[in-house]
């Protein structure tokens, strides 16, 4: 459970940048996060405590309320998946350095279908551990680079920017390793161990071999 808070917060700047202002951004996504998911996780939770199920669709199935069931489930995945397809295409496009972002939508809205018709719901479980593994790391390095190393400022859309910060490469890459070994002997709360163990390693990394972050 924390695992999605941190990843989905660690994405939801990909929406929020649209704002009218950071404090607008603040709220939006305080709201979204403590109330909506929120309660979408108290409602999986008492299914399942209370009728054994925590599928609140197949829930409202056994209810009698079919079709309100299959409205909900239209409107979740409706609302979740075009935010994911955005995410996909907004990072393929990055990392290719290529403008054509509809390639990447159609890409990956074509893998997800495939993935989907072979059977990926059945480890979904073990996917979002996984997702709760690797991605809270970035925003550790995310929370640092701007903190610590840049002072709460972001850098000019003029500055020149390297290609790759290699800093953050490697921190990324140790901190998931420690979370994924911490995951493994049950120390701690996984995607907290990453969060910390990333920012720690870039602040030092950044200091130590400037030419990291710089090159």
């Amino acid at each position: 459970m924390v695992g999605t808070f941190v990843s989905g917060g660690t994405q939801a700047t990909n929406w929020s940048r649209f704002s009218k202002n950071g404090k607008v951004g603040f709220v939006a996504t305080l709201i979204a996060f403590f109330l909506g998911n929120g309660l979408l996780i108290f409602s999986g939770a008492f299914c399942a405590k209370v009728y054994g199920e925590p599928d609140i669709v197949k829930v409202m199935a056994q209810q009698g309320l079919v079709v309100g069931g299959l409205i909900l489930f239209l409107l979740n995945m409706w609302t979740t998946q075009d935010n994911t397809i955005y995410a996909f295409s907004i990072a393929g496009s990055n990392m290719f350095r290529s403008s054509r972002r509809t390639l990447f939508v159609l890409g990956g809205a074509t893998l997800a279908l495939f993935m989907a018709w072979g059977g990926i719901y059945e480890g979904l479980v073990q996917y979002l551990i996984l997702l709760g593994t690797f991605i809270p790391p970035i925003g550790g390095i995310i929370m640092a680079d701007y903190w610590v190393n840049r002072r709460g400022q972001f850098p000019s859309l003029d500055e020149r920017q390297s290609a790759f910060n290699w800093a953050g490469v490697i921190a990324y890459l140790g901190s998931s390793a420690i979370a994924h070994l911490t995951g493994q002997i049950g120390w701690g709360i996984v995607p907290i161990n990453g969060v910390v163990s990333a920012l720690a390693i870039y602040v030092v990394l950044s200091r130590v071999l400037p030419s990291l972050r710089s090159a």
